[in-house]
């Protein structure tokens, strides 16, 4: 029978000779991240998805997607969604920390 190993030492074992698959990771993560963020402001907005993606002239399906983070949104049609939800957008470009995570920001 097979050890059971942690995560993040199973995730460092199958990423650190393959840093293609360690960015494909890292992107999803901060997609969801972004997504939950979406979530959060939307609803506290009162806004169903539907609400939102007739504003947007978008459909409702399409803002599912992008809240489930599995979507590769485009920056036009994230910054749109941000504009409707009244948030400013500010970026800020940080070195990455990795540290047991699959990413930190510092």
């Amino acid at each position: 029978m097979k050890k059971l190993v942690p995560f993040s030492e199973y995730y460092q074992n199958k990423t650190k000779n393959n840093p293609r698959l360690q960015a494909e990771i890292e992107a999803s993560a901060a997609r969801i991240a972004l997504a939950s963020q979406l979530i959060k402001i939307r609803e506290s907005m009162g806004f169903t998805q539907c609400e939102l993606a007739d504003r947007l002239g978008v459909t409702q399906q399409l803002i599912s997607k992008i809240e489930k983070g599995g979507n590769n949104t485009t920056v036009d049609t994230l910054f749109k969604v941000l504009f409707m939800l009244d948030i400013a957008v500010k970026v800020h470009f940080a070195k990455l920390k990795r540290k047991g995570r699959v990413l930190q920001f510092v």
